[in-house]
């Protein structure tokens, strides 16, 4: 028979009835990584626009010397 005045047990915390407060390591590691990327999206969508067009030069740069090297090849002239 069941008695009357019996409770059902309920699990309890380590430290008693408070209830657990704070953030797990599994929650503080989602909220950092996605920190980590918003950042890396933020700096990349920030570059100086100057520098991007100091490296679209010097691979023009590049280019024009290549294509004279091989320009140069393929007539047999000395460079000077």
């Amino acid at each position: 028979m069941v008695n009357p005045g019996a409770k059902a047990r309920t699990p309890i915390s380590v430290h008693g009835n408070k209830p657990e407060l704070g953030f797990t390591l599994i929650e503080l590691l989602v909220v950092v990584a996605l920190i980590g990327i918003v950042a890396g999206m933020v700096s990349l969508s920030l570059r100086d626009p100057s520098v991007t067009r100091l490296e679209q030069e010097g691979a023009r740069l590049s280019t024009l010397l290549e294509a004279a090297r091989s320009e140069a090849r393929a007539s047999h002239l000395a460079a000077r």
